[in-house]
């Protein structure tokens, strides 16, 4: 998380008020189990089986008692949840999903292209197709290239006999 949470300061400040809370991981059932719902919901949407509105309710169900406040950095507003458990935690990761739907980048998310994969992104330019390049997307070319290079091995074996 602190890697991810580096390439933006927003994030890293939210979390960082979270961050005795996260040290501590007493909790790890519940953000576990948060992150599997929170996954088949985004799954239902980008399946159509849920609205955006629908995402949209939820999200402000679940940020009704939430309670904020603004920091301000780099002359940027930056809301920080007041909770610093669970809570707090799940307050994060809505506002930024709100973000999503806000800019419609919730219209651009996708699958990663490896089945084995949990790991959703947001396809800005419809052509990617992983999650990152540097863990499924490299994997899936060490993978066909090694089956080329198995499959060349093997026709090269035939013509030698």
């Amino acid at each position: 998380m602190t890697n991810e949470a580096q390439l933006n300061d927003a994030v890293t400040i939210q979390f960082s008020y979270l961050q005795s809370w996260i040290d501590s991981l007493n909790m790890l059932k519940e953000i576990t189990n948060y992150r599997t719902e929170l996954a088949e919901k985004l799954a239902a949407f980008m399946n159509g089986v849920i609205s955006k509105e629908m995402l949209k309710e939820r999200i402000e169900t679940d940020l009704q008692q939430a309670a904020f406040i603004l920091h301000f950095f780099k002359n940027k507003k930056i809301i920080v949840p007041t909770e610093t458990h669970f809570e707090g935690f799940k307050s994060v990761i809505l506002l930024h999903l709100y973000g999503l739907i806000e800019t419609n980048d919730i219209e651009k998310l996708c699958h990663c292209a490896n089945p084995d994969c949990i790991l959703v992104f947001i396809n800005k330019t419809g052509k990617r197709k992983w999650c990152s390049m540097k863990i499924c997307g490299n994997r899936h070319k060490v993978e066909r290239f090694s089956k080329k290079s198995t499959s060349k091995k093997q026709g090269d074996d035939i013509h030698k006999t």
